[in-house]
């Protein structure tokens, strides 16, 4: 494991988790309403507003998610793909955490799947800030 992802999960338990549409599950898009500034994958920076992540290309082990704000488009995202241990959710959610300057960053997604949760980690994010 690389450093500071034990202690990015670990924070993730204590992060804004933001739900997101129903119909977003069974591999549809996921939608969540963010109410404040925030930072994408690829480092854009958004003002408040509806985020939509919309599954486009899938591997066993790497995910591309097509995203738009607003309904506009922004862009691809690459993300790690993986199965939580926790406690299965009944619909999707989106991960965010702030970075050590307190800017909101869009981390992960997670969406229900037989048996658990499937998740979305995106790649680079900035140290969180401590807990």
């Amino acid at each position: 494991m690389r450093s500071g992802r034990p202690v990015l999960l670990l924070a993730a338990l204590f992060v804004l988790f933001l739900a997101v549409s129903p119909a977003a599950a069974g591999g549809g898009c996921a939608t969540a309403e963010v109410t404040e500034r925030f930072v994408l994958p690829d480092g854009s920076e958004h003002g408040p507003g509806k985020i939509t992540l919309c599954p486009d290309q899938a591997s066993p082990a790497q995910a591309i998610h097509v995203g738009y704000v607003d309904r506009s488009p922004i862009g691809l995202f690459l993300s790690h793909r993986g199965r939580s241990e926790a406690a299965v959710e009944m619909r999707p959610y989106m991960m965010f955490a702030r970075d050590q300057s307190g800017r909101l960053h869009l981390y992960g997604l997670a969406t229900p799947v037989t048996g658990g949760m499937e998740t979305f980690l995106f790649d680079p994010f900035p140290s969180p800030r401590a807990a």
